[in-house]
Order: structure tokens, then sequence, then C-alpha cells
């Protein structure tokens, strides 16, 4: 084996503890849901300046799913 070659497994095989010693990520609890947020029903503008969606999200205190109007410029990306 090259010089160069053994130094690299040595050096990858020197780090695999401390790689698999990282935790892993939490899983998707039930209270996570409420923190999703997400765009549905696009509709552009006849003139193709703005576009429109609703924002989706669950409210945690009354358990229902709501959504609000936002309009983005289409030039810019500016939200409102």
């Amino acid at each position: 084996m090259r010089p160069n070659v053994l130094a690299g497994l040595v050096l990858s095989l020197a780090a695999f503890p401390a790689l698999a010693a990282q935790a892993a990520p939490a899983p998707f609890a039930p209270m996570d849901v409420f923190a999703l947020q997400w765009a549905e029903n696009p509709v552009l503008s006849p003139d193709g300046r703005q576009l429109i969606y609703q924002r989706r999200f669950f409210d945690p205190m009354k358990d229902v799913r709501r959504s609000n109007l936002w309009r983005v410029d289409a030039a810019s990306g500016a939200a409102q």
C-alpha cells in the first residue's frame, strides 16, 4: 500500500468512533406537528407581478388547521 492511502485509511478509522458517538436526531414527536407550516393553492395575478397563496398551519390551542393568505411580489420575492 502506498503511504498516502495507508495514512488516509488510518485517519478515517480513527475518526469512525467520533462519528458513531454523535447523537442521532430526535424522532418526530406528536407535538412537532404544530410547528409545521406549508403553502397551498398558489395563484399568479393576471399581470404576473404577484403571487397569492395560502399559508397553512396548526393552532395548538384549539387543535385545528388554520390558514392565512400571503402575497408575494414576483420580482423581489418579498412576502406580505
